[in-house]
């Protein structure tokens, strides 16, 4: 794990991709996935959209330069926790 992974995993664009439907997918998102994205629009000071496909144009140029030079910045075991929050998100 590296700085520069972080960097690329948490700036691609389907990590921020959500599903509309069914329901009950909907609802676990917003259960389990709103609260990352909220932590991190408040710690980072971030704009991150919710994609509705994969298409979509990503996050903001500002989004981007703004959390890629926060991970530049973390030690270890901050990186340890982000990379943790990343395996989250997965698609599997």
């Amino acid at each position: 794990m590296s700085n520069q992974f972080c960097i690329k995993s948490i700036l691609n664009k389907h990590d921020s991709f959500q599903e509309d439907h069914p329901k009950a997918l909907v609802r676990l998102q917003a259960e389990y996935w709103d609260p990352i994205l909220d932590w991190t629009r408040k710690e980072f000071g971030v704009e991150i959209k919710i994609l509705g496909s994969l298409f979509d144009s990503g996050q903001p140029p500002e989004t981007r330069k703004r959390l890629a030079q926060a991970i530049q910045e973390m030690d270890h075991w901050e990186l340890a926790g982000i990379y943790a929050v990343l395996w989250t998100f997965n698609s599997f």
